[in-house]
């Protein structure tokens, strides 16, 4: 990278075309990737009745973040308090979690682009619906902690693990 360049923050939502529907975005191709550690989010809406969720997954680290979707036109910018509880709840440092909070930038917004973290997406929103019913009362940031847990196949990996050795170094 050239010295005098400076590097564009940014977050990339690569959302299921359930949810680009539902806050009416054009799935539109980005080719730049998010300038935080954890990389690009993989988002999809839950019905965990009698409300509407919004479940993301780190596309580095398979990390999940809970919250609630209503309202859709807000959903990027509740996100950061979100992965910020998440974080906090692993035990990272509050000067790596700024850190991270300040490398997201603006929100873009683009189709999913990987089969196997869409894979991880669909069996978290799977256990999510059995979590939420067995712990209706549980928070989204302890839910989230308890799928972080889960064994990642393809990774060989927890993502709890994974998150936290992203920002050890």
């Amino acid at each position: 990278m050239d010295a005098g360049r400076s590097v564009e923050l940014m977050t990339v939502f690569r959302c299921t075309r359930a949810l680009l529907k539902r806050i009416h975005a054009a799935p539109a191709p980005v080719n730049v990737p998010s300038s935080g550690k954890l990389g690009d989010w993989f988002v999809t809406v839950v019905l965990l009745k009698p409300q509407w969720w919004l479940l993301a997954v780190s596309a580095t680290t398979r990390l999940p973040v809970l919250w609630p979707a209503r309202p859709f036109a807000t959903m990027a910018t509740r996100f950061p308090g979100s992965l910020q509880d998440v974080l906090r709840g692993l035990g990272v440092s509050e000067t790596a979690i700024a850190t991270e909070l300040d490398a997201m930038g603006p929100a873009t917004f683009g189709p999913t682009n990987d089969r196997s973290v869409l894979g991880t997406l669909n069996e978290f929103s799977v256990a999510l619906r059995w979590a939420r019913e067995d712990r209706p009362s549980e928070s989204a940031c302890k839910t989230a902690l308890w799928l972080a847990d889960t064994p990642i196949l393809p990774l060989h990996d927890y993502p709890a693990r994974m998150a936290r050795k992203a920002f050890e170094g």
